[in-house]
């Protein structure tokens, strides 16, 4: 054993223990002076990590007591086992160590046979063993241990606190605290810390007001917990009132400010802070940078004693987004080192705001600077190398991505792609989009696009086939890509099917671009009219990009009064777009209308359009951008150039070109026109390309503009005069085009070409050559070239029918290639196997398994082509059965089932399979240590690791990753500061562990340190500050992102909402570049959380128009919003979506549209709805119960609660709530008190607080006030403001002011401004006739700064909400309801109803007060229902505040009358009336 690892390895597996404090005396030979002197040298190397050097040492002593075998505390689990089995005699001391140290690495299952071997226990044993579960997050087998204990320590106790706290189980927590009172302050910490973190401020400020004695740790918690909940004034009372603040104190109200928008305030703080961080002067200048404050952040960033990276990097990124380069530029220079986010943030810059050259420059500087580019800089300086097109800058930045592994990346690939599309270099691009390894939907977006812009459509619509094959799913910006290739290539049928069918097809709605592009198809191609239509049948208004597509096609057919129309309405939108001034002019021009083209210019000048953009071109040469302007005279080599373009042009007139002068904007001579024709940037361009650019390479031009259409056709002529063989690329603002390519012509497509040219240059080669022109053209997609070289073979060899049908299944042509395969004259074994992994590459396993059983003869490939199918596919046994009858088994055999057992959970019988061989690869020993992770079962992994022979950074990375996860933060530091190397994906695993135990702050110090960052990495990082509410720091770290995905939107969105910053949300939901149902399930959360309800229905309803698919969360969201708004009509039509998506069974979206069906008063439909859910969870009965108590309905509510516990749910608290909420409405006294005596003995259900309001609530309301206020007093913890609150209600009811006015009090001392306790007082004061008191009540609201909530009332009618106030005179159908009421007023008292004045809280006359009670809101919101609701229907009325006694008599008296089913649902329950009954029984 000792021989087996290297002293360093050895050190690496070993385990730290802690001595217990219980070590026993010294025996007489443990006072030997040699055994004293050696067990110190034992604990001297074991303690410096030198186990060989110790195990020497005990290995020499010829006398040895159990300190010596303790001493070797830090040996491996094995070899310390092993020594403790040895161990002549055994002391509880030594037990205790072997417990501890198998508890401290979480080996759970050896600390539990080791306790229960145990001849005796102390509490450290218990202890240990309580511990060890604490820490792998075993809560409910940490409370089994802590019930055994006989005897219980502090330690115990805290233990135990601390698991339930961690764990979110505050309840147990509070229970468990309440159970003693002599707790440590730092058990009052840790309680209150886990009220703060869940947001639960009101409880841990209850705990914070108990606190015996409170520290820095107190008062920080509390202050950051109302910081984070957005209550400044309470987070700023407890920051005057702390006795002592450290700078997290301090740091946390700077926070607190900024996130809120409040500068001022954060600075005033700031100021006052007597020690200032890096960290809070980078707060507090992200903050000014964040709200455009850019002169105070940089006062703030020039008076910082020691700026850190990060200060430099925010002042460039402010300065970026305000357009001001030269500052930003300024301080990058002045900076001592710059990282990556430094370097990105410059370039960046530069880019967005069109200074591409000095873009350019700063990517070769960061070259010459040494710094790393990870995937992030990557795509920036890719980036920029496509909007600048520096194809040389560019090829040489992907050099570099080559050199770091990152080309088959999705996200760096899909940048090279893009890069290369926009540099005019598409056979390149489609070589990398071939090589990207796990393309995601971006990928397929940007190559399909390139080939559109290239004006290869068919190519594209290739890619786009391809797409469908291999099961990508389109989207809206594939669908715009496909239908632009169908526009350039003029395929209108094509295009017109697409459009069509795409809804059908792949479920992408047309939004306005996909019409847009249709009526740049139709106009193309002159179907002028049908574009028209297509127009006027849009489901939504046409914006200006379809007007304008409508008079560009308008411009090029000559139809002047359909161009006059559509810019008409472009100048409506926008009249101050240029662009379109000049399509109309060139309209007119064309047409010799000169007097409109004045006319145009004119009116350009009277409404301040300025004059067109300038149109420029350029051409990198040697490394350096060119640019051109028309008539350029500025350029060293004018000369030569202008003598070049003359010579061009005598050459092209000879060639038959004629300049296109109706497009000349002026009406001068011909002679004159064409001369201002001849020199347009793009000629010098092309000019200069060609006189510096060497012969056989092409020459790539860029416009900012449209390329006009004399210089295209010019260009045509150009390049057969130039040489034939040369390419010239101009690259413009809409479309790329080539020599090959005529102006008004369908394109030819590229594969034409390319087979056309192969076929012709070769007559008679060697068979080999033919065979790589057909590989070559397969791997490019191009089947038919391919086929036409094979037909053209003299002679064929199997490589030539293999190279074939590969390429066939390579771009899932499945039928010719097996048409091909059965045509072979002879068949090899190798054309056997192509076939067979085609099939089985593309899970097509039947037709695999069919063609493996007719192979006449099988290698090891074809086995494993079988296995591999098989396994990546979920059929573990089927894998197993052809393993089991393979001949020969090689290493990918061994993985590939290995590989199947581990992805598929089946881990025993990997375990098994692992251990019946020996000699496996390192990709074996991940796997298999991978699967352990994944399902936390980081012992066994631990083991795997542990006995590596050799370890690379994915076993590393895997293991400190797996410690993360599971919370066991020291462990994954260890093994991170051990690992020989780390990649980002090691740096990214702290990062992600220390997040998600919220430890923030050591998140932020990883991240900061890392070499090289990923989108991973950021995301990570972003998700932790939005977790921790630190948004503004979340917001500088997204800005400072090098590239963003979707995820990081999302998370910034998420967090904004949950902070209240829904304004700030939406702006960034706004200018999103894609959006997921992620986003929008997001913003529409956000919106219903922050009582914005109307704008969350509104975006539910945006979603839809904009084609996006609704999800469980996105429907649950606008089902919680309708419920909440009581939107019945509106919560239908979502539910006929959620019906159409399939969701209705699910529980889920189920338990959403039956709380949305109960709020909005229809407890039929909620029932229909419960009856179809498949799998009832606990959540949908507990919704039902609930829904049925408040409805009033009580025994039907406890029928279900009966079929509840038949059907085999356990109940929860939840559930009890809702049933004594049912007796409690239903004045059902006898069963409720049983039901509460006996939930816990019954359903395990310990009765909390909640428990304790329903019965005082429901003893109450029977009039039983003495026992009420009995069961108050005898609760096992105080009551809070809802129970005395209900005591308080009850005594309004049956009158009884004296106990009423003691709940009172206590209400007032708990919580001082709720507005409702006062008014209920007030109302049990007038009842009595004390109307001194009701005044005193006033005096007293008003000195407390109480302001009493407006009650108002709302009906739906028509989809739209109706709102009411107190004699509310705004409405605008105010004079019939009044009327209407007046004459209902009449008619109920006819009918016996007395106004119920007593409750009218002022001293007036009875006439008086029976006018005020006439107008309530819940009156004028029943009155328009009756009129505006259909006989028949029921009428909803929803109240946000309790409903008066008087009302409640109106009402039922009203139903009676008109003959009509009215619900009311007011703050507390629901009232249905009905022939002048209430569900209620008047007992509410």
């Amino acid at each position: 054993m000792r021989g087996k690892y290297h002293l360093r390895q050895l050190h690496n597996s070993n385990f730290q223990l802690q001595l217990p404090t219980n070590s026993p005396k010294l025996h007489l030979k443990e006072k030997d002076p040699h055994i004293v002197k050696c067990t110190k040298a034992i604990s001297t190397h074991m303690r410096n990590g030198h186990c060989d050097l110790a195990l020497r040492v005990f290995d020499t002593m010829q006398l040895r007591n159990s300190v010596s075998y303790n001493a070797l505390r830090n040996a491996e689990f094995s070899l310390a086992r092993d020594l403790f089995d040895r161990m002549p005699q055994k002391d509880l001391f030594s037990w205790n160590l072997m417990l501890t140290g198998y508890a401290r690495n979480r080996r759970l299952y050896d600390s539990r046979v080791l306790i229960d071997s145990m001849p005796e226990k102390d509490i450290v044993s218990w202890n240990a063993m309580l511990s060890g579960y604490v820490r792998s997050g075993h809560v409910d087998e940490a409370r089994e241990v802590f019930d055994r204990m006989p005897h219980k320590n502090s330690i115990s106790r805290n233990g135990l606190l601390a698991a339930y706290v961690r764990s979110g189980r505050l309840e147990e927590a509070s229970h468990l605290f309440e159970s003693k009172s002599d707790w440590e302050f730092i058990s009052w910490n840790c309680l209150m810390g886990g009220y703060v973190k869940r947001n639960m401020s009101g409880d841990a400020s209850l705990l914070f007001d108990q606190m015996p004695i409170r520290d820095v740790v107190s008062w920080n918690t509390m202050i950051s917990g109302y910081a984070q909940d957005g209550d400044l004034s309470q987070a700023r009372r407890l920051f005057e009132e702390s006795p002592v603040r450290d700078v997290f104190t301090w740091t946390t109200m700077v926070y607190a400010y900024v996130q809120n928008g409040m500068l001022e305030e954060a600075r005033r703080v700031f100021d006052e802070i007597p020690q200032k961080r890096e960290m809070l002067y980078n707060a507090m200048i992200a903050g000014y940078v964040q709200y455009k404050r850019m002169d105070m952040a940089r006062k703030l960033f020039e008076a910082m004693p020691f700026p850190n990276i990060g200060s430099w990097n925010i002042m460039i990124n402010g300065y970026c987004r305000e357009g001001d380069v030269a500052q930003a530029r300024n301080l990058f220079d002045r900076m001592s080192r710059h990282d990556s986010v430094s370097w990105a943030a410059i370039i960046t810059g530069y880019a967005h705001n069109g200074h591409y050259e000095e873009a350019m420059n700063m990517l070769v500087e960061m070259k010459r600077d040494g710094e790393d580019l990870n995937r992030s800089t990557f795509c920036c300086a890719l980036s920029t190398c496509a909007d600048i097109a520096a194809l040389e800058l560019g090829k040489q930045v992907h050099g570099q991505v080559v050199k770091t592994g990152y080309e088959n990346g999705c996200v760096v690939g899909n940048a090279l792609v893009g890069m290369y599309c926009k540099c005019g270099c598409i056979d390149e691009a489609y070589d990398l989009f071939q090589g990207i390894q796990h393309k995601d939907i971006v990928p397929w977006n940007t190559m399909l696009a390139g080939y559109a812009r290239h004006g290869f459509g068919r190519m594209a619509l290739k890619v786009f086939e391809s797409m469908i094959t291999a099961g990508v799913k389109p989207d809206e910006i594939t669908v715009v890509g496909v239908l632009s290739a169908c526009s350039h290539m003029g395929l209108t049928d094509r295009g017109t099917e697409y459009f069509h069918s795409m809804d059908k097809n792949y479920g992408v709605k047309p939004n306005s671009k996909h019409y847009t592009c249709m009526i740049d198809l139709l106009g193309r191609a002159g179907h002028l009219e049908e574009a028209q239509n297509l127009i006027r049948n849009m489901p939504f208004e046409p914006d200006v990009a379809t007007w304008g597509a409508l008079l560009g096609a308008s411009r090029i057919h000559g139809n002047m009064e359909l161009g006059e129309k559509a810019a008409e309405m472009v100048f409506k939108m926008e009249p101050h777009n240029s662009g379109m001034h000049v399509l109309l002019s060139n309209l007119y021009a064309a047409s010799g209308r000169w007097v409109d083209v004045s006319k145009m210019k004119l009116k350009m000048r009277e409404v301040g359009v300025q004059k067109k953009t300038p149109g420029y071109s350029w051409v990198e040469v040697h490394n350096k951008i060119h640019t051109f302007t028309v008539g350029d005279c500025f350029h060293p080599e004018n000369g030569r150039i202008y003598a070049f373009v003359k010579e061009l042009d005598l050459k092209m007139k000879q060639d038959g070109y004629v300049p296109s002068t109706k497009l000349v904007l002026h009406d001068v001579e011909e002679e004159e026109k064409k001369h201002m024709l001849k020199y347009h940037s793009e000629k010098l361009a092309v000019a200069f390309g060609i006189l510096a650019i060497p012969a056989a390479r092409p020459i790539r031009v860029m416009k900012n503009l449209r390329a006009c259409e004399d210089c295209h056709y010019a260009i045509k002529h150009i390049s057969k005069y130039v040489y034939v063989v040369r390419h010239l690329h101009i690259c413009n603002a809409r479309y790329i085009s080539t020599n090959s390519c005529s102006y008004r012509s369908k394109r030819r497509s590229r594969c034409s070409t390319s087979s056309s040219t192969i076929t012709n240059s070769v007559k008679d080669p060697d068979i080999v050559t033919w065979n790589k022109a057909i590989s070559s053209h397969m791997r490019n997609g191009h089947c038919d070239s391919a086929l036409r070289v094979f037909n053209s073979m003299p002679r064929r060899s199997s490589v030539s029918y293999n190279a074939m049908i590969s390429g066939y299944l390579r771009n899932a042509k499945f039928s010719l290639a097996r048409d091909l395969f059965d045509k072979m004259p002879e068949r090899d074994l190798f054309s056997w196997n192509v076939m067979l992994t085609g099939y089985v590459r593309n899970h097509r396993l039947g037709e695999a398994r069919k063609l493996f059983d007719l192979m006449p003869e099988k290698d090891v490939v074809s086995w494993n082509a079988m296995l591999s199918g098989y396994a990546q596919n979920g059929f573990v046994d089927e894998a197993r059965e052809v393993f089991n009858r393979m001949p020969h088994r090689n290493s990918i055999s061994w993985n590939g089932l290995l590989a199947a057992y581990v992805h598929n959970g089946r881990l025993e019988e990997a375990r098994q399979l692992f251990e019946s061989q020996s000699d496996w690869e390192l990709i074996s020993w991940n796997c298999l240590m991978g699967g352990y992770v994944k399902r936390n079962m980081l012992g066994d992994a631990r083991l795997i690791f542990d006995q590596m022979p050799v370890r690379d950074v994915i076993s590393w990375n895997t293991m400190i990753s797996g410690y993360a996860q599971v919370g066991d933060l020291s462990q994954a530091k260890r093994l991170f500061n051990e690992s020989p190397i780390r990649d980002v994906f090691t740096w990214t695993a702290m990062v992600s562990g220390y997040v998600q135990n919220r430890m923030v702050e050591e998140a932020g110090k990883y991240f900061d340190e890392m070499p090289v960052k990923n989108e991973i990495s950021y995301n990570a990082m972003l998700a932790g500050y939005v977790q921790d509410k630190k948004m503004d720091i979340a917001r500088e770290l997204f800005e400072a992102m090098p590239c963003r995905n979707i995820s990081s939107w999302n998370t910034m969105i998420t967090g904004y909402c949950q902070n209240g910053g829904i304004a700030q949300a939406r702006k960034l939901f706004d200018v999103m570049p894609q959006r997921d149902c992620v986003s929008w399930a997001a913003i529409i959360a956000g919106y219903a959380q922050n009582e914005h309800f109307e704008e969350a229905l509104n975006m539910f309803v945006e979603m839809k128009r904009d084609g996006e698919n609704s999800n469980r969360s996105t429907f649950s969201c606008a089902l919680s919003t309708c419920a909440d708004i009581a939107a019945l009509e509106l919560g239908k039509q979502v539910h006929g979506q959620v019906v159409k998506a399939g969701f209705e069974t699910g529980c889920f979206v189920g338990n959403a549209l039956l709380g949305m069906y109960f709020k909005c008063g229809s407890t039929d439909e909620a029932n229909n709805v419960f009856e179809g859910i498949e799998e009832k969870d606990v959540v949908s009965w507990n919704t039902m119960i609930a829904g049925y108590a408040r409805h009033g309905f009580g025994r039907q509510a406890l029928i279900l609660f009966e079929s509840m516990k038949k059907a085999g749910v356990k109940p929860d608290e939840i559930t009890m709530v809702g049933v004594l909420s049912a007796c409690s409405h239903s004045g059902l006294i006898d069963r409720g008190t049983e039901y509460f005596y006996s939930m816990n003995r019954d359903y395990n259900v310990t009765p909390s607080s909640k428990h304790y309001t329903c019965m005082i609530d429901l003893l109450g309301r029977a009039g039983r006030l003495k026992e009420a206020e009995n069961l108050m007093r005898k609760m096992p913890f105080e009551p809070g403001a809802a129970s005395w609150g209900a005591l308080l209600g009850a005594s309004r009811i049956h009158g009884n002011t004296e106990l009423g006015e003691k709940a009172a009090e206590m209400v007032f001392k708990m919580e001082p401004c709720n507005s409702g306790m006062y008014v209920l007082l007030s109302n049990l004061y007038a009842a009595s006739g004390r109307w001194v008191d009701v005044g005193k009540m006033r005096s007293r609201m008003k000195e407390v700064g109480v302001q009493k909530v407006t009650g108002y009332s709302w009906v739906e009618v028509q989809n739209k909400i109706h709102t009411f106030t107190v004699g509310d005179c705004f409405h605008p159908e105010k004079d019939r309801i009044y009327a209407f009421l007046e004459e209902l007023d009449l008619k109920i008292r006819r009918d016996g109803y007395v106004s119920s004045t007593k409750l009218v809280l002022h001293d007036v006359e009875e006439e008086e007060k029976e006018h005020m009670l006439k107008y309530h809101s819940e009156k004028l919101a029943v009155a328009f229902g009756i009129l505006t609701i259909p006989a028949g229907r029921p009428i909803r009325v929803m109240k946000n505040l309790r409903v008066c006694q008087d009302c409640h008599n109106a009402i039922k008296h009203i139903s009676k009358i008109v003959g009509r089913l009215i619900i009311l649902r007011d703050s507390h329950r629901f009232h249905h009336f009905n022939e002048g009954i209430c569900s209620c029984g008047d007992y509410w």
